[in-house]
C-alpha cells in the first residue's frame, strides 16, 4: 500500500520549505495565523505534519507570508517542474 500523501518525503519537503519561509522572514505562527484569520493551533499542525494541507490551503499560506507561489512550488517540489522550462518558453 502506498504511503499517505503526508507521510512522503516530497511533502515533508515542501512542509520544511513552508516553515522555513516563514522563520526566514521573521514571521511567528500567531502571526501568521492572524493573516489567515485560523487559529494558531492549525499552522502548529501544518509545521508539524499532523494536518494535511491542499493546493488551496498552501496558495493561501504562500500568500499570507509574501511568496510567489510558482516560485515556492519550483523550490520545494524541483521534480514536477523537471522539463518544463522549455515549455513555458514556447507558450
Amino acid at each position: 500500500m502506498p504511503a499517505k500523501s503526508i507521510e512522503r518525503e516530497e511533502y515533508q519537503r515542501l512542509i520544511e520549505c513552508l516553515c522555513a519561509e516563514r522563520t526566514s522572514r521573521g514571521i511567528s505562527q500567531r502571526d501568521l495565523s492572524k493573516r489567515l484569520s485560523m487559529p494558531v493551533t492549525y499552522i502548529g499542525k501544518v509545521e508539524k505534519g499532523i494536518r494535511r494541507i491542499d493546493v488551496i490551503e498552501l496558495a493561501e499560506l504562500c500568500s499570507a507570508l509574501g511568496i510567489e507561489f510558482e516560485n515556492f512550488l519550483r523550490v520545494a517540489v524541483p521534480h514536477a517542474f523537471a522539463g518544463t522550462d522549455s515549455a513555458h518558453k514556447d507558450n
